[in-house]
């Protein structure tokens, strides 16, 4: 994806870039240990770590979006989609297309079975020229 929102002078820093999956939680159930649970989680997570790896490396010109190497932080993502019924995504006015995860839009929709409520906020249009913003 190309940044449209850059200037003509950072434009040729902008490079393209891959949007990025988030990782999926395995299926699970209430019969399952917890180490089983975490077990899954962790070749899941590392599966998604691997794939990453294969596009930088195939894809020597593309910027990759940065993500959390943390399988914790993904965790806390998992449990709070799963238990909210209104998620916001809040993006930089700047730069939205650098922020926004059309893949977490997906995994809140596919998660929640169309009950959960997805908002995309765009923030700091305040330091938007008027230009951009018509």
């Amino acid at each position: 994806m190309v940044n449209v929102f850059l200037g003509d002078e950072n434009k040729e820093i902008a490079g393209e870039y891959v949007p990025l999956t988030i990782p999926r939680r395995p299926a699970w159930d209430r019969s399952m240990s917890s180490h089983e649970i975490e077990t899954q989680e962790n070749m899941s997570f590392l599966e998604w770590r691997r794939d990453i790896a294969n596009i930088e490396q195939n894809n020597i010109a593309l910027a990759i979006t940065p993500f959390e190497k943390n399988v914790d932080i993904w965790r806390q993502l998992w449990r709070v989609i799963e238990k909210c019924d209104l998620l916001l995504q809040i993006v930089d006015a700047r730069n939205p297309y650098f922020f926004y995860s059309e893949d977490l839009e997906k995994y809140i929709k596919e998660v929640g079975e169309g009950d959960k409520k997805f908002v995309l906020l765009v923030n700091k249009a305040d330091y938007l020229s008027e230009e951009l913003i018509q």
